[in-house]
């Protein structure tokens, strides 16, 4: 299983974020950072799990792109539990 911890205290933006995804779930390189692909990436079958900590500083510093991050993640969550 791959098993990443997003940090929000360590992301300042959206290019972190994408980056910090691809690296901490082992996304393949058509992933291209956006929420699109990280939708089509996490309904994959493969055993990947995800745990964001610090979700407030998150949001803060992605404003309401955290909201578009949310609805893909909790979207996946229900197609790939």
């Amino acid at each position: 299983m791959i098993q990443c911890i997003l940090d929000g205290k360590k992301i300042q933006d959206r290019r972190e974020l994408h980056a910090a995804l691809a690296a901490g779930l082992g996304l393949p390189k058509w992933y291209g950072g956006t929420l699109d692909g990280l939708y089509d990436c996490l309904t994959e079958p493969v055993d990947r799990a995800l745990t964001v900590i610090n979700w407030g500083e998150l949001a803060q510093n992605l404003g309401p792109y955290a909201n578009r991050l949310w609805r893909v993640l909790t979207d996946a969550a229900g197609e790939n539990p």
